[in-house]
């Protein structure tokens, strides 16, 4: 059986990824979903990394999932510890050496082509927050009134140096990698996934049905292609 590490994006928590543990250890595998340190200014990928790589202990079956921003962390934690796979869930993909601000300026396919009505809410200690409006518009809009709830009161403020630092990364860690992008995704565009699947990674993209979070709204479609990766 597998060790699953939950890599939580922006604004998140590992809790909104409990859903789906529970039902993966009730399935026989392990899991572990740290908070990251997303509101110290100065914590970074290596920072991130360092805490995912601790909380999944030296089990030597690890399966890394990494959610939307958590997709600059993941590779960084397979040079620190033997890791079997990368699932990089509606994720961001860095490249070695440059930071994800850079990449995203010179490639605007990053972005879906949903034009949001709501932002999110920039605070003077240079974090950002996510109101309740835009949660439901973005993040949760496919989930039920009352997962929604849910998710939205787990939300957290976000820094943001692991954007704007380059990369840590020399090349990206020989690891096998699923990429899975969801088809009705506000945030991330799929066919940019699917491009980055192909042409970075080497591998054909899992399209699935849902928005940016289906851990939140489609745990049960989730945990049954994560046992199937497993």
């Amino acid at each position: 059986m597998a060790t699953f590490a939950f890599v939580h994006g922006a604004f998140m928590r590992g809790a909104h990824f409990a859903v789906v543990a529970e039902r993966l250890r009730g399935a026989g595998h392990r899991t572990v979903a740290p908070d990251l340190p997303a509101t110290d200014p100065a914590a970074g990928a290596a920072e991130y990394a360092r805490l995912v790589a601790a909380a999944a202990g030296d089990t030597g079956d690890l399966v890394v999932v990494a959610h939307s921003m958590g997709g600059l962390t993941a590779p960084v934690v397979a040079t620190l510890r033997p890791v079997r796979r990368i699932v990089y869930l509606a994720a961001l993909v860095p490249e070695p050496g440059r930071s994800f601000d850079d990449v995203s300026w010179h490639d605007p396919r990053i972005a879906a082509p949903y034009v949001p009505q709501t932002h999110s809410l920039a605070s003077e200690d240079g974090s950002a927050s996510v109101g309740p409006a835009r949660a439901a518009e973005v993040y949760f809009h496919d989930a039920s009134p009352a997962r929604r709830q849910w998710a939205y009161s787990l939300m957290r403020p976000q820094q943001w140096k692991i954007l704007r630092e380059p990369c840590p990364l020399d090349a990206m860690p020989s690891v096998d990698a699923t990429v899975v992008a969801c088809r009705q995704d506000r945030l991330v565009s799929p066919s940019w996934l699917s491009h980055v699947a192909s042409e970075r990674l080497g591998t054909e993209a899992i399209t699935i049905d849902g928005g940016h979070c289906p851990m939140v709204s489609r745990p049960g479609e989730l945990v049954r292609l994560l046992i199937a990766l497993a």
